[in-house]
C-alpha cells in the first residue's frame, strides 16, 4: 500500500475513533441529564446498546449539536471508505502500522 494510501486509511480509523468517543461523550451526557432519572436502574457491570436514534430528541441542546457532529462525520468517513474503496484490510494494516509508530 502507497503511504498516500495507508495515511488515508489511518484517517478514517482515527475518525471512526472519534464517533467512538462522542457517541460516549453524548450518553454519558445524557445520563447525567435529561436520563438521571433512569440512570439508578443500571447496575454497575452491566451493559446496555445505545442506538443514535435515542438522542435525536434530546432535550438538550448541547447532546443535539453532538448528534449533529456525529452525523456529519458519518457522511465524511462514508464518502472517504466509498472514494478510495477503503477494505477492512488495509484499515487493519494502517492500525498496526500507527500502532507500532505510537508505542
Amino acid at each position: 500500500m502507497t503511504a498516500y494510501r495507508l495515511n488515508l486509511a489511518h484517517t478514517y480509523n482515527i475518525l471512526l475513533d472519534m464517533h467512538e468517543k462522542v457517541f460516549t461523550r453524548i450518553i454519558n451526557l445524557e445520563m447525567l441529564g435529561n436520563l438521571a432519572h433512569i440512570s439508578h436502574s443500571f447496575q454497575e457491570g452491566e451493559s446496555y446498546h445505545f442506538e443514535m436514534q435515542q438522542f435525536r430528541d434530546s432535550k438538550d441542546e448541547n447532546v443535539l449539536l453532538l448528534v449533529g457532529f456525529v452525523d456529519r462525520l458519518e457522511e465524511v468517513m462514508n464518502s472517504l471508505s466509498n472514494i478510495n474503496i477503503l477494505t477492512e484490510g488495509e484499515l487493519e494494516e494502517a492500525a498496526l502500522e500507527f500502532e507500532e509508530e505510537e508505542d
